[in-house]
């Protein structure tokens, strides 16, 4: 989902408690034309080969990629057209996440009081790296939009902690944690 789309959404979406945290999963603030180039090359010319690749890219171990893909990933190789992949590639390229005018809209959309943004991000994520991340949400620049914090918890997985059973652990406690705050 991207930040334009749930600005839409909830624009649309009438919501009788107020939104205090949003949750990012794998999350990325930009995309290369380099990196954009390489995956529309390998989906132009193979595209199954190319999910592949894309998909145990997104796992830390052999066995979190093997439960993805007997399952969803063999279904999301055909669930996908090229053109729409491509669309979306093209998308991601000009594409900036959380600056400072798309957390300014999105807080606004949401709601009037202060939002805390829950950043959940693996350690060993190719997707989205790490460290690429910590950067920027200890930019001093996103300090005075109406969000509160970035909180940002790391996983010892990838890109995807739902399919590694500590992170999943892990993850239920922090959901407790945001439902239940006292």
């Amino acid at each position: 989902l991207l930040i334009s789309q749930l600005i839409q959404y909830l624009s649309i979406t009438t919501c009788t408690l107020p939104i205090s945290n949003i949750i990012f999963c794998g999350l990325r603030f930009s995309y290369s034309s380099s990196e954009i180039d390489t995956l529309k090359s390998g989906l132009r010319l193979n595209k199954k080969k190319q999910l592949k690749q894309f998909y145990r890219a997104c796992f830390h171990s052999p066995q979190e990629y093997k439960l993805f893909f007997n399952d969803l990933g063999k279904r999301y190789l055909s669930l996908f057209e090229s053109t729409l992949l491509l669309t979306g590639l093209t998308y991601l390229e000009k594409y900036q996440c959380l600056d400072e005018q798309g957390l300014t809209e999105l807080t606004a959309s949401i709601s009037p009081t202060r939002v805390r943004f829950q950043l959940f991000q693996g350690s060993f994520d190719l997707i989205a790296p790490l460290t690429k991340l910590e950067a920027k949400t200890n930019d001093a620049d996103h300090k005075s939009t109406r969000c509160d914090s970035f909180q940002l918890y790391k996983f010892e997985t990838g890109h995807i902690p739902f399919f590694n059973e500590t992170s999943c652990n892990r993850l239920s406690d922090v959901f407790d944690r945001l439902k239940h705050p006292n």
